[in-house]
C-alpha cells in the first residue's frame, strides 16, 4: 500500500464572540514547477474535522465552508454542525485552499476547539 501524506491543523479555545475562522489549507496541493496551474503534483482531497467542546452547550452549530484553489468566496458543506449533538466527526472530499469555521448560537460560556486532519 502506498504511504499517504497527512496534513494536521488545528484551532483551540475559540469562542462565539471570536467570529468566523479561516484556516489556510493550501499546502495541501501544489503545481508542478514552475506552472503555476493544474495538473496538480501533489493533492490532499480528504477531510476529517473534529469539533471539542469546553463543556455540552444548550444551543449552538458550525457551519464549515470551503473555497476551492481561485475561488473568490467559500461554500458551505451540507448542514451546520449541531453542537449540542454527540456528532462532532465530519468527513468531506474537496480540493480546498482554506477552510472556514463559523460558529452560531454557541452559549456565550463554552470553547470549542477543532482539529482538521487532510489525507
Amino acid at each position: 500500500m502506498a504511504k499517504r501524506e497527512i496534513l494536521k491543523y488545528s484551532l483551540t479555545d475559540k469562542a462565539q464572540a471570536d467570529g468566523d475562522q479561516i484556516i489556510s489549507v493550501s499546502d495541501s496541493y501544489t503545481y508542478p514547477s514552475g506552472k503555476g496551474r493544474p495538473p496538480y503534483e501533489k493533492i490532499i482531497s480528504d477531510w476529517q474535522v473534529h469539533i471539542v467542546l469546553s463543556a455540552t452547550p444548550t444551543n449552538g452549530t458550525i457551519d464549515i465552508g470551503v473555497k476551492t484553489p481561485g475561488a473568490s468566496s467559500f461554500v458551505n458543506l451540507s448542514a451546520p454542525v449541531n453542537l449540542t449533538g454527540d456528532d462532532l466527526l465530519v468527513d468531506f472530499s474537496a480540493v480546498c485552499e482554506e477552510i472556514r469555521i463559523s460558529p452560531d448560537s454557541l452559549d456565550a460560556d463554552k470553547t470549542y476547539s477543532v482539529y482538521i486532519v487532510g489525507y
